[in-house]
Order: structure tokens, then C-alpha cells, then sequence
């Protein structure tokens, strides 16, 4: 009986909201209501065009600064600080990109919705990118650093084999080793010339 009653009142609801019409409960006339909307569209419009140019030059400093370091690692390091500037570049970048994080999980009768996921896997594939990267940056570097500590011993260890030579040995292996560099760069004086 209860859902006999619901259904006459909406039904009358619905009829009676035909033939009634709505205005909107406003102290403010219909051309002063279009002024306050055309004034909140110029004013939108301003804000977006002011978070454009931030955004243009937050990237560009991020950029800038990516450059830099990224520079920097190549002059300082050569060839070995290569991939520690692409992983650095690649860890900016993911900075800069904050919008592909603007993913959202909304509950629908069908179930949970993702929107905008491919922002959210794009984002997660680089961030997996840029740490594979760095972490193979990290292993060239020890792995430089190790034959850098064996190269040092080595070179250590043949001048203190030089040293323990006599006398007349030392000024043998002066005079051979001054011959060949003397050779050397006459050679190289020749072919240029």
C-alpha cells in the first residue's frame, strides 16, 4: 500500500512540475546575470592563460636545470657519467610530467573505473625505466672506479719495480724509452708534413 501511495505522489509530482515553471531564486536580472557570466569566462580564461606561462616556465627552468647537471656529469665524468645524466634527465622529466599522475578511481553500479590510466602506466613505466637506468649508471661507475684503484696499482707497482733497478739499468731504460718517444714524434712531424 505504501509503495501504491509513493507511486500516486510522484506521479503527481511530475505533473504538476509540468505546468510549473522554474526561476532561479536570484536578486540579479536576466542582463546583469549574463554580465557576472561573461565576466567569470574572461577571468577563467585569464587563470588559464597565467597557469600556462607558469607551467611553460616552471619546464623551462626544470629543463634548464636538467641540461646543467646533465652537462656537467658528461664534462666531469666523460663517457662514464653518460648514463647517470640520462637517468637524471629521465628523473626531471618525471618531475615536470606531475599531470600523469592526474589519474582518478571512481565507483560505478559496474563496478570500480579508471580514468586516465594510461597516464598512470606511462608514468610507472618511466619511473621503472629511469631506476633501471640509474642503477646500470651505478654499476658502470664502481665498475670504473675498481679498474681505476687497479690501474693505479699497477702503474704503483712498476715504478717501485723501476725503482729497485740499478743505476745503470735506470739511465738504459731513460735513454731506450727517450729514443722511441723521439722517434715517435718525428714520425708524427713527417706524416703531417
Amino acid at each position: 500500500m505504501l509503495d501504491e501511495l509513493d507511486t500516486e505522489l510522484q506521479d503527481g509530482d511530475t505533473e504538476q512540475s509540468r505546468f510549473y515553471q522554474d526561476f532561479p531564486d536570484t536578486a540579479f536580472t536576466q542582463d546583469e546575470q549574463e554580465a557576472i557570466k561573461r565576466f567569470k569566462a574572461k577571468e577563467i580564461e585569464k587563470l588559464n592563460r597565467s597557469r600556462a606561462v607558469l607551467k611553460g616556465i616552471e619546464s623551462c627552468g626544470w629543463g634548464v636545470t636538467s641540461y646543467c647537471l646533465a652537462k656537467y656529469l658528461v664534462i666531469a665524468t666523460g663517457s662514464a657519467g653518460l648514463m647517470p645524466a640520462v637517468a637524471i634527465v629521465l628523473g626531471i622529466n618525471q618531475i615536470v610530467n606531475r599531470d600523469l599522475l592526474e589519474f582518478t578511481v571512481n565507483k560505478s553500479p559496474e563496478g570500480w573505473v579508471f580514468t586516465d590510466m594510461d597516464k598512470a602506466i606511462k608514468f610507472l613505466f618511466q619511473t621503472i625505466f629511469g631506476c633501471f637506468i640509474l642503477w646500470t649508471a651505478i654499476g658502470d661507475f664502481y665498475a670504473t672506479m675498481q679498474n681505476s684503484h687497479k690501474t693505479y696499482d699497477n702503474i704503483k707497482a712498476t715504478v717501485e719495480d723501476f725503482n729497485r733497478l740499478p743505476e745503470s739499468d735506470k739511465t738504459i731504460v731513460f735513454v731506450v724509452g727517450a729514443l722511441v718517444a723521439g722517434s715517435v714524434v718525428y714520425g708524427i712531424h713527417k706524416s703531417k708534413s
